[in-house]
């Protein structure tokens, strides 16, 4: 299974080419509520919203629900997908996980090689913990679950303002886990030896609710927290392979002038472009990675 790479960027994300970009809407399916609706409706022109308002005219969308159209005047995409999504409740992220999923899907399904988010759901005061956590989950489990797919980078397209996620993208890059609320030191044994596969079965992520029929069939994920947990401390080191539970992690620090970030070999090549990390967050990069 090759991993799916991670690729975070500061950017306009409707300047990034990329096969897919996401976005989300309205459960009106109005493209004129909300700022990057309101762009690619911009830049996109009318055709966009036509072919959103003829899904089932009439009708709200669903919390939750994905919506696939062509790119209109967007020639550095070749689709959009726009996901409902409503103020951020505890819970919901859950939520937004399953339409990040059905976004990953949507564009395998097409044999499309990239998929371009932006920090979906902060507008919406969805926490950037949270955010970032699904973002990563997203794309490792559908690495897991999909490993035969077409897609071979993520983007994930932050902006200046985007600085708590920016931040916490680089905490959870660095301590190795996408909680940051849990000492995860603990959580799973590293052994250096050669891998049991009869040894204890991996650890199982948070049920997730939706309607996506792929999802519901695949295998039970796995919890990425905790398999990020097991290089908590690789940045300091030159390389590191390990066995936990059913598999075998081959990480290699990507740390240069131009990469910061790590590569397991089971999920995700997560790599920080060199313009990623603004200036004002280099003390914070420079301490949690020394």
């Amino acid at each position: 299974m090759s991993p799916l790479r991670l690729e975070l960027q500061r950017a306009d994300i409707v300047s990034v080419r990329a096969d897919v970009c996401v976005s989300s809407i309205h459960r009106s399916k109005d493209l004129t509520k909300g700022p990057l609706a309101k762009r690619i409706l911009k830049c996109g022109g009318n055709s966009i919203q036509e072919e959103l308002l003829k899904r089932d005219p009439g009708k709200e969308l669903k919390i939750g629900q994905v919506e696939a159209v062509s790119s209109g005047k967007l020639q550095n995409f070749k689709d959009l997908n726009f996901i409902c999504l409503c103020t951020y409740r505890p819970g919901n992220e859950q939520i937004l996980l399953q339409s990040l999923l059905e976004c990953l899907e949507l564009a395998a399904v097409k044999n499309h090689k990239s998929v371009a988010f932006p920090a979906l759901g902060i507008g919406h005061g969805y926490p950037a913990e949270k955010v970032a956590a699904c973002l990563i989950e997203a794309a490792t489990l559908h690495n897991y679950q999909f490993p035969k797919t077409s897609l071979d980078v993520v983007y994930v397209v932050l902006l200046d303002h985007d600085v708590d996620v920016i931040k916490t993208f680089l905490l959870m890059c660095a301590k190795g886990t996408t909680d940051l609320e849990v000492d995860t030191t603990s959580q799973l044994p590293i052994n250096s030896g050669t891998t049991q596969k009869t040894a204890t079965c991996p650890p199982k992520m948070p049920t997730v609710m939706g309607q996506k029929k792929k999802a519901k069939q695949a295998n039970q994920p796995i919890r990425v927290n905790s398999l990020f947990a097991s290089i908590s401390s690789l940045f300091k080191g030159f390389g590191y392979s390990a066995n936990v539970g059913l598999f075998t992690f081959n990480v290699k620090p990507t740390i240069s002038n131009r990469i910061a970030g790590f590569q397991v070999s089971f999920g995700l090549n997560i790599s920080f472009i060199d313009t990623f990390i603004p200036p004002s967050l280099h003390p914070l990069w420079k301490s949690i990675t020394s």
